[in-house]
């Protein structure tokens, strides 16, 4: 492993006094002959570190502003030995950047501990084909405030590309603002596809134990709904979303959404595009819409929803596979039935209304009363029923702790 230092051009502290830490005054810095990447003498810019870099190497950000625009183009790690971009913090001070950074077509990256506040545009962009890149453990407060995102995972190939353990937070004036946008795109210049079409996705983004707070749209999982067909195999799994308008937003194949929480959200999930889509797992608390559903070919399956409604939007269409609603627990709320058929089959129900809909069947499912439940008092909605959610959702109240994985592992198992 080769560690290279990077320097700020300002510390934190010294933002502090003379303006705000979310708009610091930094001169530019040019570099001087003495800088070799050490820790006594180490660079003044990430982009001459990253330029010095090979495959394992280490670039540690000592404390303080960084205020510079970085792009970095077919810069690649190994699986086993990945560039990595680490916050090294000093005295107790942040590492922040208030610029944005953006990665094209590079793999094994790993960008660690970082603050992102206040960029104009998104924070990070990882674009073209990048694969195997990861965003861990960095919190994003009020970025993308121009740009109405914070984080892009752009399309034309890009894969297994990993963020984790991130929190977000949206800028005051975005009306429109996405905490983390997972783009497909079109290789043509006609902007919709055709035979002659060469088709380049992104593929495999994993979203884990982030925390999106008050955000208009926290992720959003395709982009262009000429080709929503196509199947991303995108994975959205234990993470937290708060107070956000619309949780996830769905517009491609494939998607697997499990383990989450979704707490006051006027829309937890909306399905809007795409085919075998799961949503499984899932705790929804008092959510206006837990699920709403614009597409079929839909599986809901042990979820368990707490005042939170399902919303069936969905048009009839003889061609149209069905949505299943199984195996969950329903503590008040609403399903609200569409004209797509539907089956609702061994749910358990306590205190909710069901619509009435000629294309939605129910079989098989229990009401319970409350002293049925393990402790109803305390949000467990367990109960020997042998019917509804048994994975866990009918009792978690947090977000599991991340577990200790080999990246590298859980890289070759996609």
């Amino acid at each position: 492993m080769k560690n290279i230092w990077v320097t700020s051009t300002i510390s934190a502290t010294e933002a502090g006094k003379k303006t705000s830490v979310a708009s610091p005054v930094a001169e530019p810095v040019e570099a001087v002959e003495t800088e070799d990447g050490s820790f006594e003498n180490p660079y003044s810019k990430i982009k001459t570190a990253i330029e010095n870099a090979t495959a394992g190497s280490v670039i540690n950000l000592l404390s303080g502003i960084y205020d510079e625009k970085l792009v970095v183009q077919d810069i690649c790690g190994t699986i086993d030995e990945p560039i990595t971009i680490t916050a090294f913090s000093q005295n107790g001070e942040e590492v922040i950047s208030h610029k944005d950074w953006y990665f094209y077509s590079t793999t094994d990256f790993v960008i660690k501990g970082i603050k992102f506040a206040e960029t104009a545009n998104s924070a990070i962009s990882i674009i073209g084909e990048s694969q195997r890149n990861s965003i861990k453990d960095c919190e994003f407060s009020r970025c993308g405030e121009v740009s109405d995102c914070a984080i892009f995972f752009g399309g034309s190939g890009g894969e297994s590309n990993v963020l984790e353990n991130c929190s977000f937070t949206a800028p005051k004036n975005a009306d429109n603002y996405i905490a983390v946008m997972i783009s497909q795109s079109i290789d043509a210049s006609t902007g919709s596809a055709t035979e002659d079409d060469t088709i380049l996705n992104s593929r495999n983004a994993n979203i884990r134990f982030c925390k999106f707070k008050d955000c208009k749209t926290a992720v959003v999982a395709g982009s262009d709904e000429n080709i929503s067909g196509l199947f991303g195999e995108h994975e959205i799994s234990d993470n937290l979303f708060e107070n956000c308008e619309t949780g996830v937003k769905i517009k491609i194949s494939g998607t697997q959404i499990y383990r989450n929480i979704f707490r006051d959200c006027k829309n937890g999930i909306t399905a809007v595009l795409g085919a075998e889509n799961e949503i499984f797992e899932n705790r929804f608390e008092n959510c206006e819409k837990a699920i709403s559903v614009f597409c079929d070919d839909l599986t809901v399956k042990q979820n368990c929803f707490v005042n939170s409604e399902i919303s069936l939007e969905t048009k009839f269409d003889e061609n149209a596979l069905p949505v299943l609603i199984c195996e969950n627990s329903f503590i008040g709320g609403k399903i609200e039935a569409g004209e797509t058929q539907t089956f609702i089959t061994k749910n358990v129900f306590h205190d909710c209304e069901i619509s009435e809909g000629k294309n939605l069947v129910e079989k098989d499912n229990k009401i319970l009363v409350r002293s049925e439940f393990s402790d109803f008092a305390n949000d467990d909605f367990s109960s020997n029923s042998n019917y509804g959610c048994v994975s866990g959702a009918e009792k978690r109240l947090e977000i599991a702790e991340i577990p200790l994985i080999n990246i590298a592992e859980m890289f070759e198992k996609q």
